[in-house]
């Protein structure tokens, strides 16, 4: 019987990170909407913007992060930067910025309200270009009481 042969791992390859991101892939809106935005509109500040120490991250750069999160279900900051050091679509999107949780965390914190309107005008612009299926979600309200024993309950 023949195998599949695999590729060897020290074979050394030419490929580009625009590549490896398909130009249909959602990443890619969230890259667009984020660009052609307003950020100082929204309200949105960066703290840190001083001349001695570290530099700032791009305010553009963590928004993107964000969105990639809320998009992708990942809410917790420790997550986010570590699938900043994972994953291509992350290093596409931030063009290979990888912060902190810190820093994430931190930014998300200071900018609460901003992130409240990005995401409202995000949702507004993808129900109008039919992105989203609307469809229709109901949650019983129903409360049950649980028993977890083998024990016949009278």
């Amino acid at each position: 019987m023949s195998l599949i042969i695999k590729q060897d791992r020290l074979q050394v390859q030419m490929l580009s990170i625009d590549s490896m991101v398909p130009s249909d892939h959602p990443i890619r809106v969230i890259d667009q909407f984020v660009e052609a935005g307003d950020d100082e509109k929204l309200g949105f500040v960066m703290k840190g913007q001083k001349t001695e120490g570290r530099p700032a991250y791009e305010i553009k750069s963590m928004i993107k992060l964000y969105m990639y999160g809320y998009i992708n279900g990942i809410r917790s900051s420790r997550k986010l930067s570590k699938e900043c050091n994972r994953n291509f679509e992350l290093w596409w999107l931030m063009q290979e910025l990888r912060p902190k949780h810190v820093t994430i965390a931190n930014f998300r914190k200071e900018n609460k309200s901003a992130f409240k309107e990005l995401f409202r005008a995000f949702n507004i612009i993808c129900m109008n270009a039919v992105l989203f299926g609307r469809k229709i979600v109901a949650i019983d309200g129903s409360k049950f009481k649980a028993v977890n024993s083998k024990i016949e309950q009278l």
